[in-house]
């Protein structure tokens, strides 16, 4: 396609085009954004934990331990950290804080999955825009050979190629959005993996030093 094509197909489609701009520009925000906060969120999930025991210390001086390993969290600045934080803040026995431990994670995946739905639509409806700029750019073209009939396809293939470009840049919208949703949902699910072990874990912890300072 030469650049007269390209203008042609911009002027006579640039509502589409338009739309299909805006997507690219918000989606590509989106995965900036979610990519600092991942970032942000990542972390050795055994390591952390095995510092937290390290702050709670011995069993006979819960209190203090207690205290330091919140502090620990509180500094920690990560979904892990702050999952942790709200298990040691629960007091009664183990089903009340699994159900701590499940509130948590949720309130952290919520968290987690803010704006991914905007990843999710463009990349399921970017294309079906793109083939709508197609679809009303071939509908132009059959126009004109209606206007001038015997004029071969000469008059329609033009009018075709420049409508083809909508499509693929449906397409070209549509598929980072799509990779970055699939990336961070599979983020999201390795986060909520560790934040339920080691919420686990810390739970039997806790359980067992209780038993043995009573």
């Amino acid at each position: 396609m030469n650049g007269i094509g390209w203008k042609s197909a911009l002027a006579t489609s640039w509502p589409v085009v338009l739309i299909l701009v805006g997507c690219s520009i918000l989606s590509l925000a989106v995965m900036w954004e979610r990519w600092h906060r991942f970032r942000k969120a990542a972390v050795n999930a055994r390591a952390f934990f095995a510092g937290l025991k390290v702050h709670l210390g011995n069993p006979d001086h819960t209190s203090q331990g207690l205290s330091r390993a919140l502090s620990y969290c509180e500094r920690a600045h990560h979904p892990l950290g702050h999952v942790l934080k709200a298990v040691l803040m629960t007091r009664g026995d183990q089903e009340i804080r699994r159900e701590r431990l499940d509130q948590a994670i949720q309130e952290q995946i919520h968290e987690l999955e803010s704006y991914l739905p905007i990843l999710g639509t463009i990349g399921s409806t970017a294309p079906y825009i793109g083939l709508l700029g197609t679809v009303i750019g071939i509908m132009r073209a059959f126009h004109a050979i209606a206007m001038n009939q015997g004029g071969g396809p000469g008059v329609v293939a033009g009018g075709i190629s420049e409508a083809l470009l909508t499509t693929a840049l449906g397409l070209l919208v549509a598929i980072p959005a799509v990779v970055g949703y699939n990336f961070f949902t599979h983020r999201i699910r390795r986060l909520t993996r560790d934040m339920e072990l080691i919420g686990e874990q810390l739970i039997q912890s806790l359980e067992g030093d209780g038993k043995r300072s009573s």
